[in-house]
């Protein structure tokens, strides 16, 4: 397959001895499709491969560009490893201050980002530095940064953010809220105000709107894992299991040792088993309360009543239990009186002979769970004797189904039909779990 044009310049990047001025630029390319990324997850392996073959120099500006690659496509903790590796060097420094305020290092970011300083007046570095210190607790010398740079960058929407993590701390929660909307006017990407502005309002209750801009914060490459994790919490605490079990999923494919995502992804995994549960328990509820319900309660004609008189069925249940061709020959009745009944089972989501041949009222109520498989078998797969065949064949049998919604006494009533072709009857269909119907 040929380089697309985004793959041939990260190659391109590659080549050169990356820096931090090629940020910006790397990360357009690499995220410009799934496809970008892929190559550059290969470009990352393959990069590993060239520096085990060579030492000294080669080996030092191998390591430091396999460490920035790392950090670009978000993978802090493996970035911070390779980058330790050559810490003496200015750009390695400031991509592992990086790397460590991403992971939460903030005394460590402070360090590396000092050492990564390009001179006196690196803004960037500065600003990074100021994050740091409010994530350290320094929240004054956060403050004495964005004030250094005040006027030689006038509303920069970094400035912004910062100052509004300020007044978070000091917290004046009013004031960030309105510094971080600012920042997002001027910069409607800004990661770290998408987040801290979502963080505001989800503990403001303002679940709709901190769920869309933790949506947008993600939605920024590389992804920021807090925001996926704030907000499978959000999604979990709304009972949308499944939103949730994405959000902590798309964690994992971006760090898959990720302890905090691998455990909340276990817990709401339980929670929707739970629910399919107790979704599962409330549906037979239902089912078992309509199986008890009398046919009195219900308006059926005078030749549908009295044949359900005449076969004693008295509940739902005792209508899921018989088969149509029972209701038909030994009730009399026709078909219009049979899809009478039918449309009676529907509308209590039930239907006629689901649970024939099965013994008892409570075994009736729980017929749904019989493999309906089962019950569908051509009578032929039990293989019978021939005396019992001709038996199925007299009855019109031709169904597994059919065949437990008969008794012993009505087979054994069948000419020719004995105790011996009874057992074998009763071995065959307890091998398949099932029994005749009593009486």
């Amino acid at each position: 397959m040929g380089k697309t044009p985004a793959t041939a310049e990260i190659d391109e990047l590659i080549e050169t001895s990356l820096d931090r001025t090629d940020l910006e630029e790397l990360q357009e390319h690499i995220y410009d499709t799934f496809a970008t990324v892929d190559h550059t997850h290969r470009r990352v392996r393959e990069l590993r491969d060239e520096k085990d073959e060579v030492s000294g120099t080669d080996k030092k500006d191998l390591a430091e560009k396999r460490g920035i690659l790392l950090y670009v496509l978000g993978r802090y903790s493996e970035a911070k490893e390779e980058l330790e590796t050559v810490a003496d060097r200015t750009e390695a420094a400031h991509f592992l201050g990086r790397c460590c305020l991403e992971l939460g290092e903030a005394k460590e970011a402070i360090e590396y980002l000092e050492e990564g300083r390009s001179g006196d007046d690196d803004f960037e570095s500065d600003i990074l530095l100021a994050h740091a210190h409010w994530r350290a607790g320094n929240v004054e010398e956060a403050e004495e940064i964005c004030d250094a740079h005040e006027e030689s960058h006038p509303d920069s929407p970094d400035i912004l953010c910062c100052r509004g993590k300020v007044a978070e701390a000091r917290g004046e929660y009013g004031e960030a809220v309105d510094l971080y909307e600012e920042c997002l006017e001027k910069d409607s990407e800004h990661r770290e105000a998408l987040f801290r502005l979502a963080h505001n309002c989800d503990l403001n209750g303002q679940d709709d709107r901190a769920i869309e801009l933790y949506n947008r914060c993600a939605a920024i490459k590389p992804t920021c894992v807090g925001a996926l994790l704030n907000l499978g919490i959000l999604y979990e605490d709304r009972k949308e299991y499944e939103d949730a079990r994405d959000c902590y999923r798309r964690v994992l494919a971006i760090d898959p040792t990720h302890s905090q995502a691998q455990l909340y992804l276990k817990d709401v995994e339980s929670a929707m088993e739970e629910e399919i549960l107790e979704d599962e328990q409330r549906r037979q509820s239902r089912r078992q309360r309509a199986m008890e319900t009398s046919v009195d309660e219900f308006q059926l004609s005078t030749e549908t009543r009295k044949g359900l008189e005449r076969l004693g069925i008295r509940t739902l249940g005792d209508l899921a239990a018989i088969t149509e061709k029972q209701l038909k020959q030994a009730g009399n009745l026709e078909d219009e009186n049979l899809q009478e009944l039918r449309e009676l089972m529907a509308r209590n989501d039930l239907s006629v002979g689901e649970a024939a041949g099965l013994s008892g009222v409570n075994r009736r109520l729980s017929g749904s769970q019989v493999d309906p498989g089962k019950l569908d078998l051509p009578i032929d797969s039990l293989n019978l004797s021939t005396r019992s065949r001709r038996c199925m064949e007299k009855l019109e049998i031709s169904t597994v189904g059919e065949l437990i919604g008969h008794t012993e006494d009505e087979l054994l009533q069948t000419p020719n039909f004995g105790d011996k072709s009874l057992e074998e009857i009763k071995e065959k269909l307890a091998n398949l779990g099932l029994e005749l119907r009593e009486e």
